[in-house]
């Protein structure tokens, strides 16, 4: 099975719990039990140093994303499902909450309050911001990115990140940095009126 999206998550500090996703939509929990051996740090991790424990949940599709924010990680795959977890459920996990974009999809991005989740496809909605209340993923999105409306069949966005903390635009993390296919770099105020423009555009 091929491994498509990887993520660590909280687990108290100990920093060896993670979420595998696999290219026919399943999903781990694995937690590495021991990684040290004859006093130094082991190069390679066999399984018997692993848990396991697969989540109840399957969509058949390549797992494209997975990033997590607080008390919830969020599953996109790559034919457009998105799905909503709890950290903090009984295992086996299951989803909060599934939505569909209806789109090739590429990438995700959840705030640090678990307040909203931003997704990258292909068009017709390159990015799109769904806002997330009461651990539910609200299915129609509160916001559409999109550039240019000429431009918009031929677009897809791959990468989504949080602006850094002393960036020039300050450090909301309402405002969000979004990496084209075209090769451009977009970044958004969410707080302005005029949110889906563009705040600063960098071609790469």
């Amino acid at each position: 099975r091929d491994i498509t999206s990887v993520t660590f998550i909280p687990d108290g500090d100990m920093d060896r719990t993670l979420i595998v996703g696999y290219d026919n939509g399943v999903l781990e929990h694995i937690i590495l039990l021991s990684v040290y051996h004859h006093g130094g740090l082991a190069q390679d991790v066999s399984s018997d140093s692993l848990y396991q424990a697969r989540l109840n949940y399957q969509v058949s599709q390549p797992l494209e994303a997975l990033v997590h924010s607080r008390e919830v990680f969020l599953a996109l795959s790559s034919g457009g499902t998105a799905s909503l977890f709890s950290l903090y459920s009984p295992t086996p996990l299951a989803p909060l909450y599934s939505i569909s974009l209806g789109a090739r999809s590429w990438s995700a991005y959840i705030s640090p309050s678990s307040q909203f989740a931003a997704f990258g496809t292909t068009s017709p909605i390159p990015l799109s911001i769904h806002n997330i209340t009461e651990s539910q993923l609200l299915p129609s999105p509160s916001l559409a990115l999109c550039p240019d409306r000429e431009e918009v069949l031929k677009s897809a966005v791959y990468g989504i990140a949080r602006a850094p903390p002393n960036s020039p635009w300050g450090s909301s993390e309402k405002i969000i940095v979004s990496g084209w296919y075209d090769g451009e770099v977009h970044v958004h105020d969410l707080r302005s009126p005029g949110g889906p423009a563009p705040r600063s555009t960098l071609g790469l």
